[in-house]
């Protein structure tokens, strides 16, 4: 995947040997461009956001999301990121 802007939803730059890498929630595995935007409607608006964010808390906001999947979108945004 490449770096795909979704509307309404922000990208965020990481530095990654010495190039700056900008990442959208799309570019997490298992996110697409319908959950980035369900994610921004709810206030999760960046790969940082998503990092940040409670799953249990999360999950209450987005029917058919449960917080078994967000602990696997964040364990793959930290893949992304390389963390």
């Amino acid at each position: 995947m490449g770096n795909v802007s979704v509307p309404g939803v922000p990208p965020i730059a990481y530095y990654k040997r010495e190039r700056i890498k900008i990442y959208s929630l799309i570019d997490v595995k298992g996110i697409g461009s319908g959950t980035a935007k369900n994610l921004a409607k709810n206030g999760v608006n960046s790969v940082d956001g998503l990092l940040k964010s409670d799953p249990e808390q999360l999950a209450t906001k987005i029917s058919g999301i449960s917080s078994k999947m967000i602990n696997e979108w964040q364990a793959n945004a930290k893949t992304l990121l390389g963390a």
